[in-house]
């Protein structure tokens, strides 16, 4: 560098963090560990998927028209705060995989999608809005009424094992994919070599 200039600030890219995953696989608990190791670094907002059915009229459903208007409320809202610079978390099952097609096409590659996995037992155990409660009182043939249609998603950029990982490995994978997403890290022939020493800024 020629003396006299300045080092240029790096800046992240704002982005779109799509986590879906059935009821109590850990959207939400990874959402808000995210916002947190993000706050005071870079604008971001984590959109809720229960958050949104509480508050945004109208009521809706678990039926496919439902859940598919959960996501266009979901996707817009993602829109309107990622014009603003604000990199958006969005916790939402998403079951649908027209609608994750959505996000994609909608963000190209300010997007990142990431699956959150655990088996039924686990997320039985888990069970923080009773969804599993409900259908043990049904009966054992009741589970997939209750969770719904979920069609896997085929290539998400990140799979993460709920089960099988801690909360802190889940959130290191998670930000290595967010930082090299948003242009703080750079590909190598090897993989890619972050840049530690510059987290996401403001």
């Amino acid at each position: 560098m020629l003396a006299g200039m300045s080092r240029p600030t790096l800046r992240a890219r704002p982005l779109v963090i799509l986590l879906t995953g059935l009821p109590s696989s850990g959207k939400t608990t990874l959402g808000g560990a995210l916002r947190d190791r993000l706050q005071g670094k870079t604008r971001c907002q984590l959109l809720d998927g229960d958050e949104l059915r509480a508050r945004l009229p109208p009521a809706l459903g678990f039926a496919p028209e439902d859940r598919r208007h959960q996501g266009q409320r979901a996707l817009y809202l993602a829109e309107l705060l990622l014009r603003h610079d604000v990199t958006v978390i969005v916790a939402l099952i998403a079951p649908l995989a027209e609608t994750r097609d959505s996000f994609r096409e909608t963000f190209g590659d300010q997007y990142v999608e990431v699956f959150l996995d655990a088996p039924r037992e686990v997320r039985a155990q888990r069970d923080t809005r009773g969804v599993y409660a409900l259908a043990r009182a049904r009966g054992d043939d009741a589970y997939e009424s209750v969770e719904g249609i979920y069609e896997r998603p085929a290539t998400p950029d990140l799979t993460i094992d709920t089960a099988g990982r801690s909360p802190q490995d889940a959130l290191d994978a998670l930000l290595s994919v967010v930082r090299l997403q948003s242009g703080l890290a750079v590909r190598t022939v090897g993989g890619a070599v972050f840049l530690p020493a510059r987290p996401l800024e403001e």
